[in-house]
């Protein structure tokens, strides 16, 4: 359930972005088949951001988030990259989910979202690498 509207809400990012991300696909086993999501996965979309931010998902997300931070720790900055654009990624869903949509996020999520929302800026995505390193 919870990594089925992972996958369809990184599907509707491609859709709209075109950019892959490793970090991501790794750990929602995803197969691209080139297709772009069909008209009603795109008009309900909400559904899938209410189920993924759902309390009975909260772990899921969580501990990608936890297993993606943790990949920063055994590598150098130069090396997290696409980690990093995994996270941007996770943030900027949840971002989606808590603006948009009016979901309610578990707080270590929620504090995420709000705390690294400029990761496109070099300077921010440091900051995170440096915080997943326990650096700060």
């Amino acid at each position: 359930m919870c990594k089925a509207a992972m996958r369809k809400i990184y599907s509707m990012f491609l859709h709209e972005q075109g950019m892959r991300l490793p970090a991501i696909e790794r750990h929602i086993d995803h197969e691209s088949n080139g297709s772009a999501p069909g008209e009603d996965l795109l008009r309900n979309e909400r559904l899938e951001y209410e189920e993924l931010f759902s309390p009975l998902c909260e772990s899921y997300v969580l501990d990608m988030f936890d297993r993606l931070m943790s990949e920063m720790k055994v590598s150098d900055f130069e090396a997290s990259g696409a980690v990093l654009d995994g996270l941007d990624f996770l943030q900027r869903i949840g971002a989606k989910a808590l603006w948009k949509f009016h979901c309610d996020l578990a707080p270590a999520i929620e504090g995420f979202v709000r705390e690294f929302d400029r990761l496109d800026v070099a300077g921010e995505r440091k900051r995170l690498y440096l915080l997943a390193r326990g650096s700060i």
